[in-house]
């Protein structure tokens, strides 16, 4: 065996022994505090109805560098190689695309946002769903997301016996917009209260750390 076979050897044993073959021990510890960053930030939506921004930016920091160190575990290659640049830009590959994801995503559903259907945090929630995860299983993810969220309101709408009143709102806000050509604010706080107000980012972290128990 010569010494660079001999080489290649250990290093391909080093980085299954340290980093896997996939879902590596460093690629594995930014998930995993990727998903405790999503329950804090499910707690804090269910106590407050609000996502503090400092664990939105922790998450998505740390699914961000779950990418590239997803990326950086796919092979091992001398030092100083052409290899070696190349692992670096997959990894640059990985954590861009994955930003470039969260970004579209963020756009996509501002408009909702702006018509006061879901709220800030929920929009940083979903493009981080969309980051970390990849497209379609974010969106899964999102999916899973909305059907809790959809049985929670309809629970409460039971319990607070609200679900006629919301019903007859709804059908006089779409055709107040088909009238009158123009869509208004579906829900402002100071006018609607809190009482149907559901912790949509909790239930969107939720299918978030539901759909990603497969990655």
């Amino acid at each position: 065996m010569s010494d660079s076979d001999d080489y290649f050897r250990k290093a391909e044993f080093l980085r299954i022994g340290v980093l896997g073959e996939r879902g590596s021990c460093i690629y594995r510890i930014f998930n995993l505090i990727t998903g405790l960053c999503l329950i804090v930030c499910a707690g804090e939506d269910i106590r407050r109805y609000r996502i503090p921004n400092r664990w939105i930016a922790a998450a998505v920091l740390f699914g961000l560098l779950g990418q590239g160190a997803e990326a950086l575990a796919g092979g091992a290659v001398p030092p100083g190689a052409l290899g070696g640049a190349d692992k670096g830009i997959e990894a640059l590959t990985a954590v861009l695309s994955a930003a470039g994801r969260m970004l579209l995503a963020g756009t996509l559903v501002l408009p909702m946002h702006r018509l006061g259907m879901i709220g800030g945090g929920d929009i940083k929630v979903i493009a981080l769903a969309v980051g970390w995860l990849g497209f379609w299983p974010g969106m899964q993810a999102v999916g899973i997301g909305l059907v809790l969220g959809a049985a929670l309101a309809l629970s409460r709408m039971l319990r607070y016996k609200s679900a006629a009143e919301r019903f007859l709102y709804l059908s006089a806000y779409v055709r107040r917009a088909i009238r009158e050509k123009e869509i208004d604010v579906y829900y402002d706080a100071q006018r609607d209260g809190r009482d149907c107000v559901i912790p949509l980012g909790a239930c969107i972290c939720a299918g978030i750390l539901i759909r990603g128990v497969g990655m």
